[in-house]
């Protein structure tokens, strides 16, 4: 049980394995921008395709940025986080998808609906 403060017990079989997931999250993160460009472009207006890839590079900056702050305060280590992040990012995902299609046109409505999946595998590649 953890108790806040302490570090979350890492396996040495968790840390073999983030070599191997890092690619992984790196391509579904591509996958979702090209599947995002393609419902934007059907869904609405064409230009609003760029959202897309400002939400990404802006989730990513985020995510990063909250585990840099998450680690620096705490002085732990990052490792036990990585497990934590990947599940939200796959949690994240059919929400982003769902709610691409169910938010009106417009820019705010997007930006908030695309990028939290980019937030979790940013915090997951700054913690890998």
């Amino acid at each position: 049980m953890n108790d806040g403060g302490a570090p979350h017990p890492v396996s040495a079989r968790l840390l073999r394995r983030i070599p191997f997931v890092v690619p992984v999250v790196s391509a579904c993160v591509l996958a979702l921008q090209v599947t995002l460009t393609r419902i934007l472009s059907f869904v609405s207006y064409y230009h609003h395709v760029f959202l897309v890839v400002s939400s990404a590079v802006l989730g990513l900056g985020v995510g990063g940025f909250l585990q840099y702050r998450r680690t620096w305060r705490r002085g732990e280590d990052a490792s036990g986080f990585t497990a934590d992040a990947v599940a939200a990012f796959a949690v994240c995902i059919p929400a982003c998808l769902v709610g691409c299609l169910l938010v009106p046109a417009g820019v705010v409505g997007y930006i908030v609906v695309l990028t939290p999946p980019f937030v979790c595998a940013g915090m997951f590649l700054s913690a890998a």
